[in-house]
């Protein structure tokens, strides 16, 4: 389970969902609409609805491993990746940090 207690301008739930939790792909999260695994504010949604500040979102799920980037080439020296534009390259909650939690921990940003 996941919780976000939400402050801001009013935003479309994925929206709000990839700023606190980048690491979980559209595919889970259309997933999770489907099952009614998401509340907002106590309720269960089936829609993408609009959450504005002090709204709490409540995900429910199995999160391990949801971090699964697309690999566009490797070879036995390098590998590459590629980064969704809404997570950040490097510092917490990173591109970087999830590619050595969830991949393998000797691969270096660069």
């Amino acid at each position: 389970m996941k919780i976000i207690n939400y402050s801001g301008e009013s935003k479309k739930l994925f929206k709000v969902i990839a700023e606190y939790l980048p690491e979980l792909s559209f595919n889970f999260l259309c997933k999770a609409l489907r099952k009614s695994d998401i509340k907002v504010n106590g309720k269960r949604i089936k829609d993408n609805c609009f959450i504005n500040s002090g709204d709490t979102v409540i995900i429910y799920g199995d999160f391990e491993n949801k971090f699964n980037p697309e690999v566009i080439y490797e070879d036995d020296f390098i590998i590459i990746f590629y980064k969704p534009k809404k997570i950040s390259s490097e510092g917490e909650n990173s591109f970087e940090y999830f590619v050595k939690k969830f991949i393998n921990n000797k691969y270096k940003l660069c």
